[in-house]
């Protein structure tokens, strides 16, 4: 038979209790890390009868429990922390409209995406005039990191529907050595007039890379290997600091500031204090939506395939030419393929956890919503993953690059066969890649 506790004994079990109890619910919420309140632990009203029922230093007890129940009283009054860690796939605003997602993403992605790109291209223009008058091979690094920058930016902004980047002297490949080296030619001045009238295929970011980069690799292949009578030209350095030094970088200068002119007019037309094509596309409703959604499409077609695939195909069949891999000379390929990857998720989910096509999707199937979530992730963690440039890495290690064009296939194949037909998503693109 069990014996029964004497008085004292129970008194102090059931004293230990109730103290414990307390110390719990008050150590409990601290030790998670979030504020704590009313509803979280012991009422004031519970601590203070704890408190006076205890025995052993009562007034120092009392004292005690009194400021903590103010602190109490006082914290259940305030805003509880937000949890740490983020979940997953965060639900939606409650009401998510196409028009709220249009307005998100030209307020928080497009907008900010042409005024980067602006921005890169104004800070290359003025490092060019900084190594016009003061050349060093410090300086041309230096020069060679802001014109990264400004190509990774412009490949950032091929996503925003309406842009015709094709006619903006900004993107056309290859340039043309024979155009450059005649402007260099002569003694003509550098003016904006004669500028304009030189032609995209003299000037905009891939003339400038031409300029700024050693060319010495870009020589015609056949069956995979060089072909030696064709000469190879001197480093860049040795032509930009050499007798033609002046003038070489006197053009640099020029191509770069009409690059930086176009990019503020391109931007000027979006502005609501400018052009307002931003107003047109956030105010187009479906309309705006299936153009949004064919260019991304169609710039992810592309990507993939001028950036990735086509560097397989031509490691594999041995008929790699020079003009096949976009920013070779300056082996920034796979930033590049980065840089397209992060603008189309951007201009898909409103970037940085804003509105975007995303949560109105997610109103209409959170399934596939979740779904899409994980292969934009997905991708763009894969060409992360790529170390080097693709033209480069697919002759040592073909996985990564494999890798990505596998998570860009799927993407697409997503976006054409369940997302267009949710949206409702009038399909214009034609696919050229078979998918």
């Amino acid at each position: 038979m069990t014996s029964q506790p004497t008085n004292s004994n129970w008194a102090a079990s059931k004293k230990r209790q109730r103290t414990g109890a307390v110390q719990d619910a008050i150590a409990w919420p601290s030790a998670l890390g979030i504020r704590a309140s009313v509803l979280d632990c012991a009422s004031p009203l519970a601590l203070l009868t704890v408190a006076l029922e205890s025995r052993a230093r009562r007034a120092q007890v009392v004292t005690s429990l009194v400021s903590l129940v103010l602190g109490v009283l006082l914290v259940g009054c305030r805003e509880k922390a937000a949890p740490t860690s983020a979940p997953a796939a965060p639900a939606a605003p409650a009401k998510v409209t196409k028009e709220a997602a249009l307005s998100s993403i030209g307020t928080n992605v497009i907008l900010p995406t042409l005024a980067a790109f602006t921005a890169n291209a104004t800070q290359l223009a003025a490092s060019t005039a900084q190594f016009r008058t003061n050349a060093s091979p410090e300086s041309l690094a230096r020069l060679r990191a802001d014109w990264t920058d400004a190509y990774c930016a412009w490949n950032e902004t091929q996503w925003i529907p309406d842009l015709p980047y094709f006619n903006l002297g900004v993107y056309l490949w290859p340039p043309r050595p024979a155009s450059i080296e005649g402007a260099l030619a002569g003694s003509t001045a550098y003016d904006a007039a004669y500028m304009d009238q030189l032609g995209a295929a003299a000037t905009g970011l891939f003339a400038l890379e031409y300029l700024l980069f050693d060319q010495t690799n870009m020589v015609r292949h056949k069956q995979g290997q060089p072909v030696p009578s064709i000469p190879r030209p001197p480093p860049a350095w040795d032509l930009l600091n050499g007798a033609d030094g002046p003038r070489r970088r006197a053009y640099l200068h020029a191509v770069a500031e009409l690059l930086a002119r176009r990019a503020r007019e391109l931007e000027t037309a979006w502005l609501p204090t400018g052009g307002n094509a931003i107003a047109q596309f956030t105010g187009g409703g479906q309309a705006s939506f299936d153009k949004l959604i064919n260019r991304l499409l169609e710039n992810s077609e592309r990507a993939l395939q001028e950036g990735l695939t086509q560097q397989i195909e031509l490691h594999e069949f041995k008929t790699f030419q020079p003009e096949d891999a976009r920013a070779m000379s300056s082996g920034s390929s796979h930033r590049a393929v980065v840089a397209a990857m992060r603008g189309v998720k951007r201009h898909y989910d409103g970037g940085d956890g804003r509105v975007g096509v995303d949560d109105y999707l997610r109103i209409l199937d959170p399934a596939l919503a979740n779904k899409m979530q994980a292969h934009f992730e997905a991708t763009l963690k894969a060409a992360e993953a790529i170390p080097a440039a693709v033209e480069e890495t697919v002759k040592t290690n073909r996985a990564p690059v494999q890798a990505t064009v596998e998570a860009c296939r799927k993407l697409e194949i997503a976006l054409k066969t369940e997302v267009v037909s949710k949206l409702g998503v009038t399909l214009t693109f034609v696919s050229t890649d078979g998918d």
